[in-house]
């Protein structure tokens, strides 16, 4: 009887794209990237992942604008040469909890994954440990924002309560009677630039610059005849 060949298994979809971060202020040798990076890719190689590549952000600052090796990732996602970003932990999705949130977000909506090793969290598996995490951040994200938003409202309610003014200060014009001031001045012969400084002395709201002065005294029937 002959022998029916096994059907040969399918390749594993899964291609990972390394990522790495650490501080240039504290570096411990142990969370080094290439430490980081060996780790990760054991744990590739160990899942039957491809890894298709790696990257490595050496920052002072985790600020998102400066994480270039984590964008790198993230458009591979985007691009579909990567469909799983593996981190050591997940603070090196960003550098505050709002950027690794946002950043969570965008893996998730460009249909990728995440494993982070600290957490052992995988969201290739499917389970509830990865339908769940997506979940949580989002709902983290949102009572975050639900959060601030109450912070602010209640702000803003003590402020009023207290008898304080919201908003840009009130913009101070020019009286007329500083006008008036200022062409009495003029007319002793003060200059426009020791006009504006006794103005401000004598403690005038709104006292312009010299070169709006002129203009303003031009305008004014008292003014126009010293500047003419």
């Amino acid at each position: 009887m002959k022998k029916v060949a096994p059907p040969a298994k399918a390749p594993n979809p899964r291609r990972a794209w390394l990522y790495a971060r650490v501080s240039t202020r504290k570096a411990s040798q142990a969370q080094s990237p290439g430490n980081q990076l060996r780790r990760l890719g054991t744990i590739a190689a160990l899942k039957g992942w491809a890894v298709v590549g790696r990257g490595a952000d050496r920052v002072s600052s985790a600020r998102a604008a400066h994480l270039v090796e984590l964008a790198r990732g993230i458009e591979a996602i985007r691009t579909a040469k990567a469909n799983v970003l593996m981190v050591a932990d997940l603070d090196r999705l960003g550098g505050t909890m709002r950027e690794i949130l946002d950043t969570a977000k965008v893996i998730d909506e460009l249909g990728g994954h995440l494993f982070i090793e600290s957490y052992q969290i995988d969201t290739t598996q499917g389970g509830p440990i990865g339908r769940y995490f997506f979940q949580t951040l989002a709902a983290f994200a949102e009572l975050r924002r639900t959060l601030q938003n109450d912070k602010i409202t209640r702000g803003i309610a003590t402020a009023r309560r207290r008898g304080r003014t919201l908003g840009r200060p009130r913009k101070h014009y020019p009286s007329a009677k500083m006008i008036a001031r200022a062409a009495e001045l003029r007319a002793e012969g003060e200059g426009l630039r020791a006009t504006v400084r006794i103005l401000k002395g004598e403690k005038f709201t709104g006292v312009p610059s010299h070169p709006t002065l002129r203009r303003l005294l031009l305008a004014s029937p008292k003014g126009r005849k010293g500047e003419a």
